[in-house]
């Protein structure tokens, strides 16, 4: 609030901001080891969490939360243990309804590019890789459309560039 002062109202209220910085820094808070923790299932023990909601089932009762968004993520070839679960909600869903809002063409089946090449599944089966939340994941080298067991239904997924 105070840094942003002089924007608003014209005058700078930097030595503002500074002394509520250092009151904040000696009130004892710290930061999580890593990063990465304050997004684990048990983050409700991070120093950074001051006035979270914990959405732990019994308590709280939600669609929403830090649960959802890591247990419905994780699905496929994914380890569930290095996002701090010990599984997942077999990957994030959606219904033929919305693709068809993007994709009005796809009927029963997906197309195997953003480009279609006037090919479709037999049957709606959408699966992300599972290793997508990964850094080393990259679309260019991940299969697309796949025969798994050789019978002529293909399996694979859509890369839509934001």
């Amino acid at each position: 609030m105070y840094l942003n002062a002089e924007v608003y109202t014209g005058q700078n209220r930097y030595a503002d901001a500074i002394t509520y910085l250092e009151k904040v820094l000696d009130a004892g808070y710290t930061l999580a080891p890593a990063y990465t923790d304050n997004f684990m299932a048990d983050n409700h023990t991070s120093p950074e969490m001051i006035f979270s909601i914990n959405y732990d089932g019994e308590y709280t009762r939600s669609y929403g939360g830090m649960v959802y968004l890591i247990h419905a993520a994780i699905g496929g070839t994914m380890p569930a243990a290095d996002f701090g679960v010990g599984g997942g909600w077999g990957g994030l869903r959606t219904t033929k309804a919305l693709v068809q809002k993007f994709y009005p063409d796809v009927v029963n089946g997906i197309y195997s590019t953003p480009r279609p090449r006037n090919y479709k599944n037999s049957y709606p089966v959408i699966y992300v890789p599972g290793n997508y939340m990964t850094p080393e994941w990259d679309p260019a080298n991940s299969a697309q459309l796949a025969s798994v067991n050789s019978d002529g239904k293909y399996e694979g997924y859509i890369w839509v560039e934001a």
